[in-house]
């Protein structure tokens, strides 16, 4: 088999990549690199722009919890109440703690994310100097503010597919930071606090200011904590609404192959897939499908943490091979995922070198001619003791397709089959449909092991094209 990533290689340069043989086995070739791949403006901007945007959300939550200088403050007082600059030291806090959370999505290029750090940023200069003039923190904001909006061309991949799943991972996220910023901010005011405070009241206190009760501890000072209840409050608010917007928008569910890509999937296998042992199993229910602009070939992929990852050789003519690779390439582009590929052949693999993409070889495939195959001879001892161990102890199989599968038959296969898989994630993304039994895979084979008795408590249903 034959893995592909994205290459990084200069151009000019030369690479030595493993492919597979004629069907998915062992071939070397090398050749010049000629990265095609489509590129942004410079790489290694999205990658600052977040180290620095998760800096500046340091530096605002450490500036909402320390105090400010008392002269600056009598400077705002004349223009504005107390409350105004404790509200906006809790709002600093939470600006700061969007900002961490928003500094992943800027590194992946995507927009949202750099619409929302600008936004931040912006609020974040505003903030800073009705707090109690802090100067040096709204330029550094404002500095990193410039260089994002200079840098925009960086940042137009798209968001990825969503679900309402989504609402319930980053309200945990929200909540456990909210917690921890409480921790750290009750920690930093302790020299404040009256009496005992042992870790099950302080985590008390903040779980309860979160929904806008004061907790167990008390303070010496008014103004902590009033900024103590202030901060709490807000990263509480914000996390509910966060919630609730997310789980009340429209759902973008993650694609799956329409009737219309199979049904076209199907008449492209039939045209060419005797070419391809691993053709049938781009028909696997959690891939999506991008097609080459004429229809004659397309590529099935999964989008798994970033990486968008193709199965095997592109399915159709090959000389319609490069359209699909070139929309699979700009789909990656529009969304900043990283393109691979996972089992692909010799002939696949380069077809994706000649688009910048290297390759390494994992595995082979082996392919049995049974009309010459035999178990006689030297070199097939171990094999052939093999057999006999299994033929002693009563072994026999049967290989049939499902459509002569009686019905009760067919239901039982079903059965074992899902207990013998268990629940364990189904891992053969390339050579598996992670089902068996349906109509549409009537032409599939299926081999059934039997004990001596004729049980077949052993069945091993094997996914097949």
């Amino acid at each position: 088999m034959t893995t592909i990533s994205r290459g990084s290689h200069p151009a000019g340069t030369t690479e030595t990549s493993r492919l597979g043989g004629d069907a998915h086995g062992d071939h070397v070739i090398s050749r010049p690199a000629r990265p095609l791949l489509p590129a942004w403006n410079h790489p290694w901007i999205p990658t600052a722009a977040a180290a620095l945007v998760f800096i500046a959300g340091l530096i605002d939550i450490v500036s909402g919890v320390t105090p400010e200088w008392r002269d600056r403050l009598d400077v705002i007082r004349q223009i504005l109440p107390g409350a105004a600059s404790r509200q906006a030291a809790a709002f600093t806090v939470v600006v700061g703690l969007l900002l961490l959370l928003l500094a992943r999505g800027l590194r992946r290029r995507k927009r949202r994310a750099w619409l929302g750090v600008v936004t931040l940023l912006g609020t974040s200069i505003v903030l800073h100097v009705v707090k109690g003039l802090d100067f040096e923190e709204a330029v550094a904001s404002a500095a990193l503010l410039i260089g994002l909006v200079l840098a925009r061309g960086d940042f137009r991949a798209k968001g990825d597919p969503t679900t309402r799943w989504r609402a319930l991972w980053v309200g945990l996220t929200l909540a456990a930071a909210s917690i921890m910023v409480g921790l750290v901010l009750l920690r930093m005011g302790a020299g404040r606090l009256l009496g005992p405070h042992p870790l099950t009241a302080q985590l008390a206190h903040v779980v309860e200011g979160l929904i806008g009760i004061h907790g167990p501890l008390r303070f010496s000072s008014e103004r902590v904590s009033d900024l103590v209840t202030r901060i709490l409050l807000t990263m509480g608010l914000l996390t509910i609404i966060t919630v609730v917007y997310l789980a009340l928008r429209p759902p973008e569910p993650r694609p799956r192959l329409s009737a219309d890509d199979i049904e076209r999937m199907r008449a492209l296998l039939t045209r060419h897939g005797d070419a391809d042992s691993l053709g049938y199993f781009a028909l696997r229910g959690d891939k999506t499908v991008v097609w080459s602009p004429t229809g004659k070939a397309c590529v099935a992929y999964r989008v798994v943490s970033g990486v968008m990852l193709a199965s095997g050789d592109p399915l159709g003519d090959n000389e319609a091979w490069p359209g699909a690779i070139r929309e699979f390439l700009r789909i990656a582009a529009e969304h900043a995922w990283i393109p691979a590929v996972i089992g692909c052949s010799e002939t696949g693999g380069k077809a994706w070198e000649r688009v910048g993409l290297t390759a390494l070889e994992f595995g082979d495939e082996a392919i049995i001619d049974v009309r010459t195959f035999t178990l006689e001879g030297r070199d097939m001892r171990n094999v052939r003791q093999a057999v006999g161990r299994v033929e002693r102890a009563g072994y026999t199989y049967r290989a049939v397709r499902m459509s002569d599968l009686p019905p009760e038959e067919g239901k039982r296969l079903r059965e074992q089959a899902e207990a013998w898989r268990g629940a364990e994630t189904e891992r053969g993304f390339s050579m598996a449909l992670g089902r068996i039994g349906e109509p549409s895979d009537d032409s599939c084979v299926v081999v059934m092991a039997f004990d001596r008795d004729g049980l077949g408590n052993g069945d091993s249903p094997g996914d097949g094209g």
